[in-house]
């Protein structure tokens, strides 16, 4: 039996119809104003946005360097360098299906690898960001006290107490790059540069290696021709405290950033032992 418009089904399809003709076409305007919005986003975010990357961080299509299937990216172990400048590279055996590059300049890169952790299922968009290596040097000086710094930082909203810290450069061992620092932050020369080991900053995503150590009795050196980094042009403020002083600044989160935190506890827990 013919119920007209009835036979086009759901109740939902009915009220649907009953709506005014002008009504409908300004929901539709809408919804389609929406979808438009949303393909754009998803676009950007998702690998088709590259217009809105700086021209200088994207990788020439024949630079890129990458992988795929779990053999290659394993083989590829092998066969990369363990760096290329002062930027490192991973792969982990077993566990990365794929890499592609996507951006960088020297002091960064963005990598989108695809990833099956242990017998899980493979994700094919698990972004990966490499930055060199990095060094903190909890500093004792000659009496036994500890030359911390007040400062800003960038992503730190107000002062934040911190201690040395830089980039290992290409070639160089952590070790070096940590009693350079010393010398170009503090003019100062440590008797002894004990390393406290090292740490993957971000376990999932990357980020960079840092390489932790305490420099015991650090006394001033006169220095000639020493290279002042660049991030030491920032206006910073030396602070000196003794073990106590250290300790209850630490804990009451003077030091805003976890790494710093990190070195001090360690470097104040071994020099205790």
């Amino acid at each position: 039996m013919d119920h007209g418009h009835e036979h086009y089904g759901s109740p939902g399809w009915r009220h649907w119809m009953r709506i005014p003709t002008q009504q409908r076409l300004l929901i539709l305007m809408v919804a389609c104003g929406f979808l438009i919005l949303f393909a754009r986003c998803s676009g950007g975010l998702r690998g088709g946005g590259e217009g809105n990357i700086p021209p200088q961080w994207l990788l020439d299509a024949g630079k890129r360097k990458g992988c795929s299937g779990v053999e290659q990216c394993t083989a590829s172990i092998q066969k990369l360098p363990i760096a290329e400048g002062n930027l490192p590279r991973y792969r982990k055996a077993g566990w990365t299906h794929g890499v592609q590059e996507v951006a960088g300049n020297p002091w960064f890169r963005t990598e989108r690898h695809t990833v099956q952790p242990g017998h899980g299922k493979e994700v094919d968009d698990w972004m990966w960001t490499e930055v060199p290596d990095m060094i903190n040097v909890l500093v004792q000086n000659e009496l036994g006290t500890y030359i911390v710094y007040r400062q800003e930082k960038y992503a730190i909203d107000g002062e934040t107490m911190a201690i040395v810290g830089g980039y290992v450069k290409a070639g160089e061992q952590p070790q070096t790059a940590a009693e350079r620092e010393v010398a170009e932050e503090l003019g100062r020369v440590c008797a002894k540069m004990r390393p406290l080991g090292t740490y993957v900053v971000d376990a999932n995503r990357g980020f960079g290696t840092l390489h932790a150590f305490v420099g015991e009795k650090c006394g001033k050196k006169k220095q000639t021709g020493v290279e002042i980094a660049e991030a030491d042009s920032e206006d910073q403020q030396q602070v000196v405290w003794d073990a106590a002083q250290l300790q209850a600044a630490l804990l009451e989160g003077k030091f805003r950033e976890v790494k710093w935190s990190m070195t001090i506890a360690l470097g104040l827990m071994t020099l205790q032992t």
